[in-house]
């Protein structure tokens, strides 16, 4: 894979991610439902809407994310 990734990188400009970066996969599902709905635009509100939780449920699954891949805020 990192050979690969050492011939396609210069392709596209640079890594994404590297091969140590924290992965989706080490979060439980729900907060991997959230994250989903985060990465398609949702907020709060409306990912709480789509997954049938609350807001303040959502809120700390994003809480979660944020701490599991090193996110200062949402800006």
């Amino acid at each position: 894979a990192q050979e690969a990734a050492a011939a396609i990188i210069p392709l596209i400009g640079g890594p994404l991610a590297g091969f140590d970066d924290p992965s989706p996969a080490d979060l439980p599902p729900r907060v991997r439902q959230v994250l989903r709905c985060l990465l398609e635009g949702d907020g709060d509100k409306q990912a709480a809407a789509r997954l049938g939780l609350s807001r303040f449920t959502v809120n700390e699954y994003t809480k979660v994310i944020y701490r599991h891949f090193g996110v200062q805020g949402r800006a």
